[in-house]
């Protein structure tokens, strides 16, 4: 398509087409979204008589349950020690975190004091949108006890 000067829905199709040869659905279909929004924008300014994207339907995008690891590997991150003796617990705050929440590692290390509500045993994410995630209660307790360790180290 980046030959084509008059792309139309069947070049497009063509493209996709090849795209979804060469890499995931799930990028082909951001991508698609990307052409639609900007012939969009094109056909809106009047740079061009018509949106060639305008019929189309996004590619069909099948995602897949992501795989946990095995417990005994969880397991021995948990059990194991940081190089910097002052941050195993922090890191296994963040592994035991993330192993029984599902959060993204990006939005674990976005959490705040204020995100989390203990009471309720859940924790508000800001990532892909806003949404809340419910904590189990060892996972509230372990959350705790590292806000506990880490105000008593701002205080010394």
């Amino acid at each position: 398509m980046q030959h084509d000067p008059n792309p139309t829905r069947l070049s497009i199709e063509g493209y996709i087409a090849q795209r979804l040869d060469k890499v995931s659905a799930a990028r082909v279909d951001s991508e698609f979204r990307a052409l639609r929004s900007f012939f969009k924008f094109l056909c809106g300014s009047g740079l061009i008589p018509a949106d060639p994207t305008a019929s189309l339907e996004p590619p069909k995008v099948a995602y897949s349950e992501r795989e946990l690891p095995a417990k005994e590997d969880i397991t021995k991150l948990l059990q194991g020690e940081c190089h910097r003796k002052k941050d195993t617990t922090k890191f296994r705050t963040m592994t035991y975190s993330l192993a029984n929440t599902g959060l993204r590692l990006g939005e674990a290390c976005s959490i705040k004091k204020a995100d989390v509500n203990f009471n309720k045993l859940e924790v508000k994410i800001i990532g892909k949108g806003r949404r809340q995630i419910a904590l189990s209660p060892s996972t509230a307790l372990i959350l705790k006890e590292h806000r506990d360790t880490q105000e008593q180290l701002m205080q010394a």
